[in-house]
């Protein structure tokens, strides 16, 4: 007890220290399971901190910012085997006794509920009662109403507080002391003092060599501090505040003050928050004991599916992070709120989702703007595209983690914007020698050094150990430990890896990509790239005969599965209608699989099943071909399929024109123009690359 005392002591003056000394920047890329990453800086005592989304909880870095020393934040799992996400207590919904804060869990007419003790029976303190009753003389009784005798506010009704004050303890009305009136003479100490203002706050003052907490409303005169806040008070005075002067998660280690109840953003979460503890229809399943946390009660989060009610709960939650860490926030990077607070962050999507209606809009700033109205029946979802906002060489790039191309986000959110990014292939990774670096520890081996943004790498006939220390064009030879030559089409071959960039090896014989035909078997034995499994690249399809395309051993093609199919109706002989949420099922010959409907890119709300290459062989083919052809790319051999090339933007467009004509084909069946061009189409380089040199020129001879 007496340690824990002390790491909150701690914890605190942490928190309020003079000096920050941390950053805290966004790290979405960071492949590693932790959720904070924490690293001395050259400065004395001086950290920076890293930090990532892992799940859908929040990443918890109060431990890393106390330790002295580096410490990292581990990715917390999400609860398992459990329908409820918070514990309960007496009253509550369960399906263990661990899911009960105090009792059992106990099922009555087909609903397990938390028991303890039962409205009359014997209790020794409020966690034994259950929804709405008190421990109240020994035994569990009904809320007191207003005016009636108390001992403690936990007895009162849930918008009440036990009021002492004229030493005569009544239940009375929360948010009813008026500004200006000492707290202390109407309630004790371990009381919530800005739950009882009129104005949801107070201020600490020393008068008379007494200590009195005075229902004030507060304004900021500046939001950037260095020791202390300055407040305007009502009465048009300045308050002084040191413990509001707070550290702000940023990049910059700078500090800001707390903000005033008297502020917008405060206001906006006070009313919330006053409605909600007045709203007998909610609190009703909320314990006594959860009424002075500024949470929505545990009870009507494990109960409340519809979409409305989640919508609320995040509202509420967004409107207290915005009032209550509105100091952490202050020049902080994008993800902060998210990452650090589950800002946003509450699923407000109906059960039974219906596709959005896609539509083409010149007029919009954004490439891509989608608007979710959170409806129970999850229909009227829109998105409007702008294929002209992004240059040439850009792409619209949407709020997901490895911002792929997916407007189905929209699904889980209200609103939804894409930005216009330039190609810049593959971040965040480690580079191989020949491949982009800026400095030396972003290249993959220990030998390498970064030398004119290049990654350095081991010669023709130069020592080796592994292939990622030779340079491009070269792998390392297992018998003389040095680096020499791909292998050409034919030559034996140990691993892929020996092979040139567009080959890989198949029963020790360097073989074309996307040459294999059906039935062939590949097996992981053979090695046709050992460590980074892509054995369907050297099939016909990029196939092979497990669902996730990877496990298989024989190279196919897949079809509907004709059992499913039934009497369907195929839409021009290859595309299925479905709604969304829908399995799709189908055969390869050798085992059957499933795969999710998908919404179309149309402004029809369609959902079709992803297009088998059984029904489009000739532009799976195509697609073989252009892996293979891309391979030969000059990159390494070990990043032939990834490589991280700058500013080499033509290989996107040219990779998402063949997605769309096979992987992605469903989604542009029936779509709106403009979603071809954005996510499809193959923009005509020479053309505009021709006009560019023209005008260049043009400009020179004038």
């Amino acid at each position: 007890m007496k340690s824990n005392l002390l790491l909150l002591l701690y914890l605190i003056k942490i928190i309020i220290s003079e000096i920050c000394n941390y950053s805290i920047t966004c790290n979405l890329n960071e492949n590693n399971n932790y959720c904070a990453t924490k690293k001395r800086t050259e400065s004395n005592n001086v950290f920076e901190i890293s930090v990532k989304q892992c799940h859908s909880m929040p990443c918890n870095i109060y431990d890393t910012l106390m330790d002295e020393l580096d410490k990292n934040t581990s990715c917390q799992k999400p609860p398992e085997n459990s329908t409820y996400n918070y514990p309960s207590y007496p009253g509550g919904v369960c399906n263990s006794n661990i899911n009960c804060l105090s009792g059992i869990c106990i099922e009555k007419n087909n609903k397990s509920s938390c028991q303890d003790s039962l409205i009359g029976e014997k209790c020794y303190n409020h966690n034994n009662c259950p929804l709405n009753t008190a421990c109240i003389n020994g035994s569990c009784q009904p809320y007191l109403r207003e005016g009636e005798k108390c001992n403690d506010s936990y007895q009162c009704e849930f918008d009440y507080f036990c009021n002492r004050h004229n030493g005569n303890k009544t239940c009375t009305k929360l948010f009813s002391i008026k500004n200006g009136e000492n707290i202390a003479d109407y309630v004790d100490e371990e009381e919530r003092f800005e739950n009882l203002c009129v104005d949801g706050g107070y201020i600490t003052e020393e008068k008379n060599g007494k200590i009195t907490k005075t229902c004030e409303k507060l304004k900021n005169i500046d939001y950037d501090c260095n020791d202390n806040c300055r407040y305007h008070k009502e009465d048009g005075s300045i308050y002084e505040s040191e413990d509001k002067c707070l550290c702000g998660y940023n990049r910059y280690r700078t500090k800001h003050c707390a903000l005033g109840n008297g502020e917008e953003n405060y206001i906006e979460y006070l009313n919330l928050k006053k409605q909600f503890m007045s709203n007998k229809n909610l609190t009703k399943f909320c314990h006594t004991l959860e009424r002075d946390v500024d949470e929505i009660c545990f009870e009507l989060i494990n109960t409340d599916t519809s979409v409305s009610f989640r919508n609320y709960v995040k509202n509420y939650n967004n409107k207290k992070i915005l009032a209550l860490q509105h100091h952490r926030l202050q020049g902080s990077d994008s993800c902060i709120k998210e990452v650090l607070f589950n800002y946003d962050s509450s699923p407000t999507f109906s059960l039974n989702q219906t596709c959005p209606k896609f539509s083409c809009n010149n007029k919009i700033e954004n490439c891509l703007i989608g608007f979710n109205p959170l409806q129970e029946n999850g229909k009227n979802i829109t998105i409007n595209m702008n294929p002209i906002s992004c240059a040439e060489n850009e792409y619209c790039s949407l709020p997901s983690k490895n911002e792929i191309i997916n407007p189905s986000l929209i699904m889980e959110r209200r609103e939804l914007e894409g930005q216009c990014k330039i190609y810049q292939g593959q971040k965040g990774i480690k580079r191989y020698p020949g491949e982009a670096c800026s400095i030396n520890s972003d290249c993959i081996s220990e030998n390498s050094t970064c030398v004119n943004e290049i990654c350095t790498g081991a010669g023709l006939n130069e020592n080796c150990n592994e292939t990622k220390q030779c340079i491009v064009g070269l792998y390392c030879n297992k018998d003389s430990k040095t680096c020499i030559k791909q292998k050409d089409e034919g030559e034996k071959c140990i691993e892929g890896w020996d092979c040139k960039n567009y080959l890989g090896c198949f029963k020790g014989r360097c073989v074309k990509l996307g040459t294999l035909k059906k039935g062939i078997r590949i097996t992981p034995e053979m090695a046709p790239f050992p460590g980074d499994d892509k054995r369907n690249f050297l099939c016909f399809t990029t196939e092979l005969n497990s669902p996730d395309g990877l496990k298989g051993n024989f190279c196919v093609s897949n079809d509907y599965d004709s059992s499913w199919l039934g009497n369907r109706t195929l839409e021009d002989g290859k595309y299925l209608k479905c709604n969304y949420g829908e399995k799709c099922q189908y055969t390869n010959g050798r085992n059957k699989f499933l795969k999710d409907c998908e919404c179309g890119y149309n402004n029809l709300g369609q959902g079709y099943c992803p297009v088998p290459s059984g029904k489009n062989l000739e532009a799976w083919t195509e697609r073989a071909k252009f892996i293979a052809n891309s391979a030969k790319n000059g990159c390494h051999s070990l990043s032939r399929f990834d490589c991280y090339k700058k500013n080499d933007y033509k290989f996107y467009l040219e990779q998402r024109y063949h997605e769309s004509k096979t992987i992605k084909a469903h989604l542009f069946y029936k779509s709106v123009d403009c979603a071809i061009k954005m996510f499809g189409e193959q923009t005509s380089l020479k053309l505009n690359f021709s006009f560019t040199l023209l005008l260049l020129a043009f400009l020179i001879f004038i």
